[in-house]
């Protein structure tokens, strides 16, 4: 941080002397800071900055410790990373950032213009700059000194910032970036939504172990509630839908722990959330998924056919949007989640009639999951190339169910056997999401083209485009349900079962179904 304006002046002259220091071709504006709301570049260690100029604008990925990684042209700042053009800056954050809205987080705009610092050869090995940042929108900031390094100038990097040190009287300039040291991050993001980890004690009652688990859970809808209902990043809405997912989820794995009518009541009104929901989340999906529906769906790519199909998604989802911010505002939902925490919050009973309320939540643990990995491997083993989609569906659910016990109660087993056994379900998971995703995509195609139909918005080359996208789908599907078998061995494997017999086999009996 710098006391005022004549301080960054002064050290930014001594600089120029220093390390012939010469001004940019052309004068930056102001950079604007990018990010996840999930911090996902800052966890790394890189930035994202969109460089205003005055001609024109450009986006610079950086690495805090190293200088800049890629630089691409820009004519505006990016909300996806889909919005770069296919390359290597592209496919480099995708692999990041995924399908996260990059959201502004920071401004800086300079006090005084950049220096480009230069060694004896005339080898820029560093950027200075004099700048205030502040949260974007705001009319005042903190002033502070920039200093940017250039990959494979590292020693002579810090000789420089040794050498403001001494003009800063001490204080070290590349301490901490600015984005941290002033609490930018957080001022603009807020936490960071809340992970599932529940610490449970074997030998702790079933019924005060299950509240811990539905706390934590109630904790994930409420840190997404907001950032759904302003549609700030569509992984909000993902989030919330799967916290509502793994409440229903444990509710019906959490049998005779709660009077049947409380159960009940909750397990109805998570349903009508979930219900809720889905409608907004299938369009999400669709237009995330649009590019690549688009243009690698066939030997050519379909998008200028597709572009009222694209309209029709986009005006759908801002109808969709409209209609789960009133259900996230009425009296229903409110009254949910009010209900649900004093249920929560209320202590267990000394006393109670349901049977496994008081037995010990590591007992609970092993039947539950023991039983569905059974029932999981039943079913899959029926699977052939002729089983109907119905029963991959079915298969699916149960992999969803056991997988959401695994990890509720992830705590009370072996953490190394735990994330393996997790970690080969996800593979057959993949697989069947995959497949499941494939059909229901079709379906709505179908759907979607008879409404365009009834309403006038289905040229014929759209609907003949549409035709050949669910036909690609299938063929996608036919090739998935071709790897399932392979799947399906791997998980099925002597290995694996044998890792599950010594995590979740119960110690008594207990039946398969």
């Amino acid at each position: 941080m710098l006391a005022d304006s004549a301080t960054g002046a002064r050290i930014l002259e001594a600089l120029r002397a220093r390390y012939r220091g010469v001004g940019p071709e052309e004068p930056i504006r102001r950079r604007l800071y990018l990010e996840t709301v999930d911090r996902r570049l800052w966890a790394r260690g890189m930035t994202l900055q969109f460089v205003e100029a005055k001609s024109q604008g450009r986006v610079v990925w950086s690495s805090i410790d190293e200088g800049n990684l890629r630089s691409v042209h820009c004519g505006r700042a990016p909300a996806f990373a889909v919005d770069f053009e296919a390359g290597p800056m592209r496919d480099a954050l995708t692999e990041i950032v995924d399908v996260r809205r990059l959201l502004p987080v920071a401004e800086a705009r300079p006090k005084h213009e950049e220096v480009a610092l230069r060694d004896k050869q005339q080898k820029t090995i560093a950027r200075a700059a004099v700048e205030e940042w502040k949260l974007p929108g705001k009319r005042r900031g903190t002033l502070a000194l920039r200093l940017a390094p250039v990959r494979g100038y590292e020693k002579e990097y810090r000789g420089l910032v040794s050498f403001v040190r001494e003009q800063l009287g001490g204080e070290d300039p590349a301490a901490q970036h600015p984005l941290a040291a002033f609490g930018l991050l957080d001022a603009a993001l807020g936490a960071p939504p809340p992970k599932l980890a529940v610490k449970l004690e074997a030998a702790a009652r079933t019924d005060e172990s299950a509240k811990r688990i539905f706390l934590a859970l109630l904790a994930a809808i409420e840190a997404n509630e907001a950032g759904t209902k302003d549609a700030l990043d569509a992984e909000f809405l993902h989030e919330f839908r799967v916290a509502v997912r793994r409440t229903r989820a444990a509710l019906s794995r959490f049998r005779n722990v709660y009077p049947v009518r409380t159960t009940q009541k909750f397990a109805r009104e998570f349903k009508w959330l979930g219900n809720v929901t889905g409608p907004l989340r299938d369009l999400d999906v669709y237009l995330i998924k649009y590019d690549d529906l688009a243009n690698h769906s066939g030997p050519e790519p379909l998008g200028e056919q597709l572009k009222p199909l694209h309209a029709h998604l986009e005006q759908h989802q801002m109808e969709e949007r409209a209609v789960l911010r009133r259900h996230l505002e009425s009296a229903r939902y409110k009254r949910l989640l009010r209900d649900w925490r004093a249920f929560l919050e209320q202590p267990v009973p000394a006393r109670t009639t349901m049977a496994d309320a008081r037995r010990p939540i590591g007992e609970v643990a092993r039947e539950r999951i023991w039983k569905l990995h059974q029932r999981v491997l039943k079913r899959g083993r029926r699977i052939d190339d002729d089983t109907p989609a119905v029963a991959v569906h079915d298969l699916r659910l149960d992999c969803k169910k056991l997988r959401y016990m695994m990890e509720f109660c992830k705590s009370l087993f072996d953490d190394g056997a735990m994330r393996d056994h997790i970690r080969a379900l996800k593979r057959l998971q993949e697989n069947l999401g995959d497949f499941n995703d494939l059909e229901v995509q079709q379906d709505k195609l179908r759907t979607m083209a008879v409404d365009m139909e009834a309403e006038g918005r289905a040229p014929l080359e759209t609907a003949m485009a549409m035709g050949r996208l669910v036909e690609a789908l299938r063929e996608r599907q036919d090739e998935e349900r071709r790897r399932f078998a392979a799947r399906f061995t791997e998980f099925d494997s002597k290995k694996n079962r044998a890792r599950a017999e010594a995590l979740f086999r119960p110690r008594r009996g207990v039946s398969e179904e």
